[in-house]
């Protein structure tokens, strides 16, 4: 009778120091692939403010001029219907373009953000999207809205930007609310609408629709994000804090 040999099961056993070993470079890569978001994130904006410059200083300005002359030229010229028909189409066509520019140069980066601050610059922000898009939305904030370090200005603004493009191109809501609120250690930022939600593996794992440039601009600043949607709407709500001399000084000032 002939027997059946089963081979002995052999089990690896890892040393704790591999484990150990794996896990630290596992997070150091985390943390580098973070550092470096960081810094597109940095770099991004740094491009879109030298670009907005250009289109404002450099394109605006010609355009402007262009428009100048074709106004001139339709006065001095003494042209036929037909012409002169032509030239006012141009001068329409020259305004459209000049107010395109203007609006590109905005988005890429609200000239209001540096000189008067960013309530006015989220307000005109609402204003500009709501005449675009058709949705109404309303803004909540403190016009007494302290003057809050650049960075943190910016991403604010940013946040909210990319919640308004999100409820414009997947929502379909009609409405939008936003809140932007500066407690005594913390800024919140709610942005609520009406629409059709988001995908729960979307807001899982935090892809798509904008959300990660949302999640590591708060990140980069050491604040958190939350997504909620429940298929009537979506609500992304964020916390940024102030730096503990930021709290500090504006505590002291008061």
């Amino acid at each position: 009778m002939s027997s059946t040999l089963v081979p002995k099961r052999t089990e690896q056993t890892i040393p704790l120091g591999e484990l150990n070993s794996d896990g630290s470079k596992r997070k150091s890569a985390e943390t580098k692939l973070r550092e470096l978001s960081v810094r597109l994130i940095a770099v991004q904006d740094q491009e879109r403010r030298r670009i907005a410059r250009e289109l404002h200083d450099c394109t605006g300005q010609t355009i402007a001029i262009l428009k100048m002359n074709l106004e001139r030229l339709t006065r001095l010229a003494n042209l036929g219907p037909e012409p002169t028909k032509l030239l006012s189409e141009s001068v329409a066509l020259v305004e459209a373009m000049s107010k395109q520019v203007r609006t590109i140069s905005y988005l890429l980066h609200p000239p209001l953000l540096d000189e008067i601050g960013l309530v006015a610059a989220l307000r005109g922000l609402v204003e500009g999207f709501s005449q675009r898009s058709g949705i109404e939305v309303s803004l909540r904030i403190d016009e007494n809205f302290s003057h809050l370090p650049s960075e943190v200005e910016i991403s604010i603004y940013r946040i909210v930007q990319e919640c308004l493009t999100n409820i414009h191109r997947h929502s379909g809501s009609p409405t939008a609310r936003i809140r932007v609120e500066q407690l005594a250690a913390e800024i919140e930022i709610e942005v609520q609408d009406d629409g059709k939600g988001m995908p729960s593996a979307i807001i899982a794992n935090g892809r798509g629709v904008g959300l990660f440039g949302i999640q590591e601009r708060a990140k980069h600043l050491g604040g958190t994000v939350e997504i909620e949607s429940n298929g009537k709407g979506a609500r992304v709500f964020a916390r940024l804090p102030l730096s503990a001399d930021y709290a500090a000084a504006k505590s002291a000032a008061e």
